[in-house]
């Protein structure tokens, strides 16, 4: 369960003190579920390994089965898993993993509208999802404290100054003053150092649906927070 939360950026997961006892045998196989938003398949084998397949990412690892815990790789329950003989539940994060296969609608993105226009930028943007290593998140399902996020992301444009809310591990507190070039919003972090060629970058892209790609290019690890604009959110019903 470590490596699951490492890829994720130390996203862990907090399991009831409560246990229900139940066999081993009722644990081996296949469980579904949603975590942070994305279909999750975790494979128990007999032998003590699993497989956690994860936005096509399949992480390995170790487990055993103790008073009703599963514990994921250590001792630590708070890696772990209550299991009652029928489902994995997480109750803190509302995480639950059973026998059916979950009928997970994949977060799907627009592509890059080039042809942006800089006042298309303008106003206020609120985060809906996050997307690191492959995987895309639903913002709103992830413990933001684990992201040093001290609350939903929300983003304001005002020309070309671009100010990110509520995670400055990303940008910082102050407006950062950006270039509009093709169709873009671009902060070259590299130049601001004095080391223009490091490639490090912040780009604002326009998306075809109206959204907008807040990406953080710091050259082996690439960041991007999806907006939606904060008029529409706020006038959204809720689900």
């Amino acid at each position: 369960m470590k490596k699951i939360v490492s890829l994720l950026l130390v996203l862990c997961l907090a399991c009831v003190s409560a246990a229900a006892l139940a066999e081993a045998g009722d644990l081996v196989g296949d469980w579904y579920g949603s975590l942070y938003g994305m279909a999750a398949q975790l494979t128990l084998n007999e032998d003590g390994s699993y497989v956690m397949s994860l936005a096509g990412n399949e992480i390995p690892g170790n487990y055993e089965l103790k008073d009703g815990i599963v514990y994921m790789d250590d001792d630590n329950p708070d890696n772990g898993f209550v299991f009652d003989g029928t489902s994995l539940v997480n109750e803190t994060q509302g995480v639950t993993l059973t026998r059916d296969q979950a009928d997970v609608p994949e977060i799907e993105l627009a592509e890059v509208n080039p042809d942006a226009a800089v006042e298309d930028f303008e106003g206020d943007w609120v985060c809906k999802y996050m997307s690191m290593k492959g995987m895309t998140l639903d913002i709103t399902q992830i413990p933001l404290e684990s992201l040093g996020a001290t609350q939903i992301p929300s983003l304001k444009v005002e020309g070309s100054a671009v100010t990110l809310t509520g995670m400055d591990s990303l940008a910082g507190a102050d407006p950062l003053e950006m270039t509009f070039a093709d169709g873009a919003l671009i902060f070259d972090l590299g130049a601001k150092v004095g080391m223009p060629d490091l490639g490090m970058s912040i780009n604002v892209l326009m998306l075809q649906d109206g959204m907008v790609d807040f990406n953080v290019n710091m050259g082996d690890e690439i960041v991007d927070l999806y907006f939606a604009p904060a008029d529409a959110e706020a006038e959204a019903p809720a689900a």
